[in-house]
């Protein structure tokens, strides 16, 4: 397979688009079908256009994992010109106090003067669903919307877009469609628009590329959007539906706990619908191979950041400080574990507890090495978040770590009432 055949062609295509009149560009194409790497080049033959007037590119994404792996595979990108579509198109947050006498973060659109051909990958995760909730408010809280209006693609004549997506992937959240890569959509709202399809497979090949494909069209043929895709699990050596089985809820969990031990649990991962039941099943494990009823974090271990985390303050061996970006998804494993730290905050009338461990982590995504704080409190709870005193004493805790005397009116006043903005940040970053 000549690789640099198509890859010539989907550049061809990305070059012919520039020359037209064409406003929105749509590239699709399943998973290993190149398309993270193609934005990549797409970035680099805009810039090297000199002559042209599209040759200020910049590359977007709502997905930090997919910023990261275009950095890693294009390092000359500058870091302004690969962003995730949250950081670039949204101002500072401002904070307000409403009628409700609740925190609101309102992030005002920011835009985008400098540059004019916008490349978007993982443009499948791009929902146009209404999506300010609780404290958080984006803009007019549709993303894709937001997203157009912020590169002014309907005010000037020299503004492109590109969207590169796989359309066979689940839908965003509470959207019925991928509208970024219906070329339909676009059109609607007066925009001249044209869709490439890249077909070759470059990461997977035989049976395994074929039940890609096969299940990929599974998952479009489902009529009326449900939720459960028609799929009969068979009995094999590989999969065994444990629902056959007559085995009670808890039952089932432990089962599943059970085919872990310390040779095989790199090799051996749970999926689950939720936080809480992720929770579950890793206090199970960990209690299984620590053989203790509530398990230290200890080397092997495997972290996850839940949100994107930007300039996020960390060490190296030598304790020497700087900054560094994570993304939501992003896996660390626990290489050595250090000491341990308490400190008990006053908090409505009782004693809070948050205990810290020092531990050295290598990023799976890179490779490199880090040394920081984590907050055990969550651990060994019974929930998968921080109860709402928790969070409160954090909030005392830093700011007396920090030297600050004097708590803001706005944090004193929303401490009083409720934390549900927390919550918010959480699962909006974390999307």
């Amino acid at each position: 397979m000549d690789n640099e055949k198509f890859e010539k062609e989907a550049l061809q295509v990305v070059e012919n688009f520039l020359k037209s009149n064409t406003q929105v560009l749509i590239v699709s194409g399943r998973a290993g079908s190149g398309k993270s790497t193609l934005a990549g080049k797409i970035y680099e033959l805009v810039n090297k256009n000199n002559e042209s007037e599209y040759s200020q590119a910049q590359i977007l994404s709502p997905t930090g994992q997919s910023v990261g792996l275009i950095k890693q595979n294009f390092p000359q990108i500058p870091e302004q010109d690969c962003q995730t579509i949250y950081r670039k198109i949204y101002r500072r947050a401002t904070k307000n106090i409403d009628d409700g006498d609740n925190l609101i973060f309102d992030f005002k659109l920011n835009k985008q003067e400098d540059k004019n051909v916008f490349i978007i990958d993982d443009a499948s995760y791009i929902s146009d669903e209404e999506n300010n909730r609780g404290n958080l408010h984006f803009g007019s809280g549709k993303l894709l919307t937001d997203l157009l209006t912020s590169t002014q693609i309907f005010e000037k004549g020299n503004v492109k877009i590109i969207f590169i997506g796989d359309e066979y992937r689940l839908l965003p959240i509470r959207d019925t469609s991928a509208k970024a890569l219906k070329q339909t959509y676009f059109e609607e709202l007066g925009l001249n628009t044209m869709k490439y399809e890249l077909k070759t497979q470059y990461r997977m090949h035989g049976e395994l590329a074929r039940g890609i494909d096969k299940y990929a069209e599974l998952i479009t043929s489902v009529e009326n959007h449900q939720k459960i895709i028609p799929y009969e699990f068979k009995n094999t050596g590989n999969v065994r539906n444990i629902d056959e089985a007559d085995w009670s809820k808890e039952e089932k969990k432990q089962k599943i706990a059970g085919q872990f031990n310390r040779d095989n649990k790199r090799n051996k991962v749970v999926v689950t619908y939720s936080t809480r039941a992720a929770q579950e099943y890793n206090k199970l494990i960990r209690r299984k191979l620590q053989n203790v009823e509530d398990a230290p974090i200890s080397n092997g271990d495997l972290v996850v950041f839940s949100k994107n985390q930007y300039d996020l303050l960390v060490m190296n061996d030598a304790s020497n400080e700087f900054n560094e970006d994570f993304f939501t998804g992003d896996i660390a494993e626990i290489i050595a574990t250090y000491d341990r730290k308490t400190s008990n905050v006053r908090v409505n009338n009782q004693d809070v507890t948050l205990s810290y461990i020092k531990v050295k982590y290598r990023l799976e995504r890179t490779g490199k090495e880090y040394v920081s704080y984590l907050l055990e409190n969550v651990l060994n709870s019974d929930d998968s978040q921080l109860s709402s005193d928790e969070r409160t004493a954090l909030f005392y805790d830093a700011e007396e770590r920090m030297g600050i005397t004097e708590t803001p009116e706005e944090h004193r006043r929303h401490i009083k009432s409720n934390n549900e903005y927390w919550e918010a940040a959480v699962k909006k970053l974390a999307n």
